[in-house]
């Protein structure tokens, strides 16, 4: 049995330990380069780190893996700063931290509501879409960064809430909901983006308790045994902001990114969808677009880490062989490194597309919290929005290829240094000019079909 290695230095000092990694991976290496350097020192794929508390590092595809199982591992709110305050989640855990029925009650209930919600899918991402559309047009020039978070909050509010909230409010409370960690002296003072934040989620919370359509929510949550309006409320502000908005927006900026930087891969999409005849983004899935999301969500996975806290002592298989995990320690997965392996990905530094015309390189993709190919259910880790978000992720793209054309005005770069919750997303305000659409008329009939 494989054992792995205590990082040096922390021999009864662990606190020092600690925030010598945590200094060298926020501030010093930089998160790609901080666990790249300990791959190299351990020659393993799994080692410890004291950092966020002490945890089991794993790097490798096999590894990994296994924290999507519903045993023997778990999640929990354990481990500081990779967590939002209490505060800004109404004191109340929100379920993807749970087990039992904490987690599969809720989860059940996400299922029914995006079921519910699915036939307005299509109308309310052309109504929406066209409204930013036309602003879009009459600006010409603008940031797709500031655009694509506007865009994406309105959408998701509008769409699973059917309710109209300001985006700027609801932009900063996500934005900063883990990275703000000076919230216990910030909470002080009012002016502070966490004050703000609290602030903003107190209002955002009674606009979805006070929407039309909240009545229909509770009906569906109470069929779960979920009768509190406000546990409600609370879980469905964590659902919306924190997942659902989060991770679009990361990926619709890296999608757009990936357009504008890539003529030649723009060219073959254009050139593959372009006999594709106006009407609903939403009635056709095209292999072509697939197969570039994918290559999108492999180099750039919205979520980069992800944690497990083993229930019971388990043998965890990995790249580098078998190691002992005790009961109650903590795991890191480190999905890049995953998506980067040669062995699981061939040639993984080029962007290539047509890598997941395979089966199998489909089913090694891991989005957003299990295996691509795998069905979400109630009782895993595997987030229930992972299909409609690639549904609609196939839409935004499809209709960027078919419908937009834009110059992006400095080159696209990705940040493999600085952790921060759009650490997936490509640098800066990712100004754009010349912005125009292409087929007005068309547009306006697949507005009418949807």
């Amino acid at each position: 049995m494989t054992r792995y290695r205590r990082p040096p230095g922390t021999y009864g000092f662990p606190q020092l330990g600690k925030w010598i990694d945590m200094a060298d991976f926020f501030f010093v290496s930089g998160w790609h380069k901080f666990f790249e350097r300990r791959l190299q020192q351990y020659d393993s794929t799994v080692f410890r780190t004291p950092m966020f508390q002490n945890t089991v590092v794993v790097m490798d595809h096999m590894a990994i893996s296994a924290l999507f199982d519903t045993t023997p591992f778990i999640q929990d709110y354990g481990f500081g700063s990779a967590v939002p305050p209490r505060p800004l989640v109404g004191h109340v855990a929100p379920s993807v931290f749970e087990t039992g029925v904490l987690h599969d009650n809720p989860k059940a209930f996400y299922f029914a509501l995006l079921r519910r919600r699915a036939t307005s899918l299509p109308a309310v991402f052309e109504e929406v879409l066209g409204e930013y559309e036309m602003r879009w047009a009459k600006l010409g020039r603008f940031s797709w960064r500031d655009e694509i978070e506007t865009f994406t909050m309105d959408f998701v509010l509008r769409w699973i809430l059917e309710v109209r909230f300001d985006t700027a409010k609801a932009r900063l409370i996500y934005n900063n909901i883990l990275t703000d960690r000076t919230w216990r002296v910030a909470q002080f003072f009012p002016w502070t983006r966490y004050s703000k934040s609290l602030r903003y989620y107190e209002e955002l919370l009674r606009a979805i308790e006070g929407a039309d359509g909240f009545e229909a929510i509770m009906q569906i949550a109470r069929v779960f045994g979920l009768s509190d309006r406000t546990y409600v409320a609370k879980q469905i502000a964590f659902l919306t902001g924190m997942n659902s908005y989060l991770g679009l927006q990361n990926l619709f900026k890296s999608i757009v990114g990936e357009l504008s930087s890539r003529a030649d891969v723009r060219a073959a999409l254009e050139q593959q969808l372009a006999g594709w005849s106006p009407g609903p983004v939403f009635s056709t899935r095209l292999p072509a677009v697939d197969a570039f999301i994918m290559e999108v969500l492999r180099q750039h996975p919205p979520v980069f880490f992800i944690f497990g806290r083993a229930i019971d002592e388990v043998e965890l298989q990995s790249a580098s062989g078998s190691f002992s995990i005790a009961k109650g320690e903590r795991l890191l997965g480190v999905i890049p490194f995953a998506h980067s392996d040669p062995e699981a990905f061939p040639d993984p530094t080029s962007f290539k597309p047509e890598r997941f015309q395979d089966p199998e390189a489909r089913m090694r993709l891991i989005w957003p919290r299990g295996i691509h190919d795998r069905p979400a259910a109630i009782e895993d880790r595997t987030c229930p929005g992972k299909d409609v978000a690639l549904l609609i992720a196939h839409a935004f793209c499809t209709t960027l290829v078919t419908r937009y054309q834009w110059t992006a005005v400095q080159p696209i770069k990705w940040d493999n240094r600085r952790y921060s919750l759009n650490v997936a997303a490509p640098m800066g305000e990712l100004n754009v000019a010349g912005f125009a659409v292409r087929d007005e008329q068309a547009r306006h009939a697949r507005v009418a079909q949807a």
